[in-house]
């Protein structure tokens, strides 16, 4: 018999006259990793599971542009040899970086791009940020420096790349306990109510939306 979970709390999402344009961006990130992973006793026939890994472009009406997230990076090689031990259950390709994907679009340019965030360290997220000018910034989320930097090759279990922030600056961002929306201390990232950050530990620690 099912039982009855605590009601949701209300998200409280602060009224404003501002929003952001998101379009989703198809990172051709393929991962296909068994479904063992996370459940017991796959389905016959099922054993499987294939994930796309998607990046967000955000708008602001100021011009300013941020992607989240980058898929997987194309040149898988290049990982830390830690992340490439982990991928020996796994089988995870890119036919493009993002910043490949934008080029070809033509509608923006990298240096248009204001700031990379990432969710979360996994490689399926964290692309090649080197792509893109050094004057875009990288965002990461609370306790990301003192936790994994520096990376490899200073760190030789580092589970990030030196390259992917080297010569650019990496904002860490911090929640402050007296806002929240729904369960979730949250952060504005525009200052304007048009977009927030959700500090949501999930699949990773160091992980916030």
């Amino acid at each position: 018999m099912a039982t009855i979970g605590e009601p949701l709390p209300i998200l409280e999402i602060p009224s404003s006259q501002h929003v952001v344009d998101v379009s989703v961006i198809d990172s051709t990130t393929d991962v296909r990793c068994p479904w063992g992973f996370f459940v017991k006793n796959p389905l016959p026939g099922h054993e499987t599971l294939e994930c796309p890994s998607f990046v967000f472009l955000v708008q602001h009406p100021s011009g300013s542009k941020i992607l989240f997230d980058l898929g997987l990076r194309k040149d898988t090689e290049a990982f830390p040899p830690v992340i490439q031990q982990g991928m020996t259950m796994v089988q995870m390709k890119a036919e493009k970086d993002v910043a490949q994907v934008l080029q070809e679009d033509g509608k923006i340019s990298l240096d248009e791009i204001d700031s990379i965030i990432w969710s979360h360290w996994h490689p399926d997220h964290t692309g090649d940020p080197s792509t893109f000018p050094s004057t875009t910034e990288l965002v990461v989320g609370p306790g990301f420096k003192s936790a994994l930097m520096p990376g490899y090759p200073t760190n030789p279990y580092g589970v990030i790349l030196e390259s992917d922030y080297e010569g650019r600056q990496v904002r860490e961002i911090t929640f402050s306990d007296e806002f929240k929306i729904g369960k979730f201390l949250a952060l504005e990232f525009f200052n304007d109510g048009s977009f927030y950050l959700a500090d949501s530990p999930g699949s990773d620690s160091i992980a916030y939306c």
